[in-house]
């Protein structure tokens, strides 16, 4: 694990960036020396109280436009963002550290993004309750990332794909990280030699952070702390007494493989969860698992070899018909035990860790509210 301290501006020191092409791949950390503590809890008890989070999954493609997704987060008042495809030193993102930039530019008040006061005022001003809104923001001040691939620069690759860095994953939060790592998943597909325009080492990976949720009463965010005030939280690591550890991953399953295979990429990360993030009586304690799922099996692409290989061909025909895969998923992992039970039996998938991941609840059911802003 690499600790990569960010200045008083957020950003990344020189020389933080020499491991990002090991493999496995190591975590890096970011975190926000002025302010770190300059986040208020969530109120009510230690259980109850998770249910006010604020937690977005957000897929940037690659950080193109990286200032405005930045500004979308912080206007947004998420306490826990899990980010997928983000890039560091890529030709096609301006060789910047993606990772670093939108952790950065997500201060409470931070207008460094290149617009003016004005501007920032007419966003806030869109919520009927202003003052509210701004009080709510949450400040990001602690991150983590690690890479999933190492983005070869080849002259196999268009413009828009340029590559020449690392491109991963990663979590941001208001409250501290105290705990970090990588799952690695099941290789399905060798993008080094059968992509034919992004050539890259390494593989998909969930990457998880253990974030220290505080539980106090306190409301909004602290501001007009002294700088001994902020240290003196961020030693104690949560500035609250009350707090939660919550374990975040943030994943990217393959798209150039079967509905199955990435089944068997979640099993992999709840698998994970079993083994490492359990209680006394070996339940799972409080966990969120996010990503981009790839559910690319509907439609067409059901007849597409490069999507999806021989195996289980008679789910991708027979069994999945008439559904998409994020329907295949709901009816036969997420509606129950026992239904995940049967497709672990029929696809020879640990029987245990699919039914774990049927308690799992989609919180933007279809038809929801939060269905649209997903």
């Amino acid at each position: 694990m690499q600790q990569v301290d960010g200045g008083d501006d957020g950003e990344q020191q020189d020389g933080a960036e020499e491991n990002l092409t090991q493999w496995p791949p190591v975590v890096q950390h970011w975190r926000r020396r002025a302010g770190a503590a300059a986040c208020g809890g969530l109120g009510g008890d230690r259980t109850h109280g998770l249910l006010g989070l604020r937690v977005a999954s957000f897929n940037i493609e690659r950080g193109y436009n990286a200032v405005e997704q930045a500004r979308f987060i912080r206007d947004n008042a998420f306490d826990i963002v899990l980010l997928q495809e983000v890039d560091i030193d890529c030709k096609r993102t301006g060789n910047i550290n993606v990772f670093t930039t939108i952790a950065s530019l997500c201060g409470a008040d931070n207008d460094n993004d290149g617009n003016d006061d004005d501007d920032d005022e007419d966003l806030t001003n869109n919520n009927n309750n202003n003052s509210t809104h701004k009080q709510a923001r949450r400040q990001i001040n602690y991150g983590v990332f690690a890479t999933e691939f190492v983005e070869l620069d080849s002259p196999r690759r268009p413009q828009r794909l340029a590559g020449g860095g690392v491109h991963g994953n990663a979590v941001l939060s208001c409250w501290p990280i105290v705990d970090s790592g990588v799952v690695v998943l099941h290789k399905y597909f060798d993008w080094e030699t059968r992509s034919s325009n992004q050539p890259r080492l390494g593989g998909r990976i969930a990457v998880w952070a253990d974030v220290h949720v505080a539980m106090s009463a306190t409301e909004g965010v602290r501001e007009g702390e002294s700088e001994s005030e902020r240290e003196s939280d961020s030693e104690s690591e949560s500035g609250c007494e009350q707090a939660v550890v919550v374990r975040c991953y943030s994943c990217h399953t393959e798209n150039y493989c079967g509905a199955i295979e990435r089944l068997a990429q979640l099993v992999q990360i709840q698998e994970h969860v079993m083994l490492t993030w359990t209680n006394s009586s070996g339940e799972p304690k409080p966990y969120i698992l996010g990503g981009d799922l790839n559910t690319l099996m509907h439609g067409v692409t059901r007849y597409l070899p490069l999507f999806y290989p021989g195996s289980h061909w008679y789910h991708r025909f027979w069994e999945s018909a008439g559904q998409s895969e994020a329907e295949w998923l709901q009816a036969h992992v997420f509606a129950s035990e026992e239904v995940a039970l049967a497709t672990a039996s029929r696809y020879g998938l640990p029987g245990a860790a699919l039914r774990g991941l049927s308690a799992l609840q989609d919180p933007f059911p279809k038809g929801s509210p939060g269905a649209t802003f997903a």
